[in-house]
């Protein structure tokens, strides 16, 4: 398997698990509106899972989540409301974003792609006033994010996209180092190249 190849086998994998985890902050916006935790905790795994399908070329996943996460940002900044058409329509992108984040991503219709990506521009527009019941608190610095259990969570690790592409870089300069001493060994042998 090639490395684009396995990055494509985890993506799916990390993707599927963080579009399931996204249901559980959701139904806790459809029960209680006001609660910044399940607020903060969607907007965590739309951004994560956007990052995610950028590094990988799923750019119609990204761009989808990239609008959702817009839409979550503007809540937390209490200039739209979460409302119930507002979480029916994140409960639709999530679905969409979990087939836009499969191996059969391309039978999603381009047009009900960008069908989506409209509607949640136009929440994204909404100039309701929200009102939560205590304003959002960012992550502290240092601070872990929400805990996750289970089996899968102890045998994967979390590590940010840009220094995932610095190890890709720097990987991708030793094989054409290597290439280059070989081609040089295999012109002049020397003793102890």
């Amino acid at each position: 398997m090639t490395d684009p190849d396995r990055y494509r086998t985890l993506f799916f994998s990390e993707a599927r698990e963080l579009v399931e985890g996204l249901n559980a902050p959701l139904l806790a916006l459809e029960r209680d509106p006001a609660d910044q935790a399940a607020l903060r905790e969607a907007f965590r795994l739309v951004h994560t899972l956007k990052s995610m399908a950028a590094a990988v070329g799923f750019g119609r996943a990204a761009d989808l989540a990239h609008a959702v996460e817009s839409v979550l940002d503007r809540a937390q900044k209490g200039e739209a409301e979460i409302s119930p058409p507002l979480v029916d329509l994140l409960f639709r992108a999530a679905d969409q974003l979990g087939r836009l984040s499969t191996p059969d991503e391309g039978q999603v219709e381009r047009d009900e792609s960008e069908a989506m990506l409209e509607e949640m521009g136009h929440a994204s527009q909404n100039h309701e006033a929200a009102v939560p019941a205590s304003p959002a608190r960012p992550r502290e610095a240092g601070e872990p994010e929400s805990p996750r259990g289970g089996v899968a969570a102890a045998q994967t690790i979390r590590i940010r996209v840009q220094r995932l592409d610095t190890l890709i870089n720097l990987a991708g300069e030793l094989l054409i180092i290597k290439s280059r001493l070989r081609s040089i060994a295999a012109a002049a042998p020397a003793d102890g190249l």
